[in-house]
């Protein structure tokens, strides 16, 4: 979309061309452009828009009011190497709210553009093709980020990594100001998952107030002989204690029907301590759901 010619309020403006990019470029002072006024800003494509960006100079100093940054790679078949976020480090002093999708990408990359909005409260992420991880073509070290203090982190975490959340999850538990997120929605599709949300859930245990959970892989199925020689089933995910989650209101789980046995356990440890708590759905995936 091209921005209007008239100085107007814009809460929402889309750039996911070079096209688009440069029609920003008609207005060199940021404080009379109407990026000034932009609240929401989505980047498609920002491989393209990086690109055009270092060849036109700083095209993001018009977007100092950005409150909501969504960044959202729409190309399936592109090189990460060529995918840089270091445009969009500290686009806004005030950006809450941070949506990423990608199709592969190495975590930290991701994280430093996380760790770049000090006010940053809403944290979504989505990996559609694999792991995020940083694996042995990745040895750089990751790029100093300059900040006043980790991000707040106090409103929802979504995750959604086809590969496991446990990169993102790992660094997230590691971060020496701590995570305080309100609500957590996770996508399991690894055998990892589970263990890391419950850590997650750990350690937000005193604001977490809903945690929504779909267990969207399939459980390699174990036994082990116990005294009496009778096989007991071991298989399935590591349970959910939610009396870790002091502050807990909802909860919701969605499961494949051979998981159903962690949503059980997770149950029996509601006590009477939840006293906000008052619904739990329980619903049944398809087994040939895919995301």
């Amino acid at each position: 979309m091209d921005p209007p010619h008239q100085k107007a309020p814009l809460h929402q403006s889309h750039i996911h061309t070079a096209k688009n990019l440069t029609s920003w470029k008609r207005f060199p002072d940021p404080s009379i452009s109407p990026a000034h006024y932009t609240k929401c800003l989505v980047i498609g494509s920002p491989h393209i828009v990086t690109t055009t960006g270092a060849e036109e100079g700083d095209w993001t100093r018009g977007f100092s009011g950005v409150v909501r940054l969504e960044v959202d790679d729409q190309s399936v078949y592109i090189d990460e190497s060529e995918v840089s976020l270091l445009p969009f480090h500290g686009l806004s002093p005030v950006v809450k709210s941070l949506h990423l999708c990608f199709a592969v990408l190495p975590s930290s990359r991701i994280f430093n553009l996380v760790l770049s909005f000090p006010l940053l409260e809403d944290l979504v992420m989505v990996v559609r093709q694999g792991s995020i991880d940083d694996g042995d073509e990745f040895k750089a070290p990751p790029t100093i980020v300059h900040h006043s203090g980790p991000p707040m982190l106090t409103g929802p975490l979504q995750l959604y990594l086809k590969g496991g959340i446990e990169p993102v999850a790992r660094r997230l538990l590691s971060l020496p100001g701590g995570i305080h997120f309100r609500m957590l929605t996770l996508m399991w599709f690894h055998e990892r998952d589970p263990s890391l949300t419950m850590a997650l859930v750990e350690k937000c245990s005193c604001t977490i107030e809903t945690l929504d959970i779909v267990s969207n892989f399939r459980t390699s199925i174990r036994y082990r002989c116990t005294h009496n020689d009778r096989l007991c089933f071991t298989g399935g995910p590591a349970a959910i204690d939610l009396l870790k989650a002091k502050s807990l209101k909802g909860a919701v789980f969605r499961t494949l029907p051979t998981n159903i046995e962690w949503v059980t356990t997770a149950l029996r440890t509601i006590t009477s301590e939840h006293q906000e708590l008052r619904r739990i759905p329980i619903r049944e995936l398809h087994p040939h759901l895919h995301w």
